[in-house]
């Protein structure tokens, strides 16, 4: 499981009980310790909420989106 923009980690620890793997990712290094802490998870679906809107542009956001969905697709 991906989780982009994981933040403080909040949904992390919940993905972890129904996923083997969680991967969650925050361009905050700060973040990314707290969430470590605060789900004691070790970082096969993406999830990302309220993450696209902080992004600076269209474009980029639609890039993210992109790389998510060949991350994804089967093979």
């Amino acid at each position: 499981m991906l989780e982009v923009g994981c933040g403080a980690g909040r949904m992390t620890g919940s993905f972890a009980s129904l996923f083997e793997t969680v991967y969650a990712l925050d361009i905050s290094q700060e973040m990314i310790q707290v969430a470590k802490s605060e789900s004691g998870a070790v970082l096969e679906f993406v999830f990302s909420y309220f993450v696209m809107q902080h992004l600076p542009t269209e474009d980029l956001a639609l890039a993210y989106i992109r790389e998510m969905l060949r991350v994804l697709k089967g093979g």
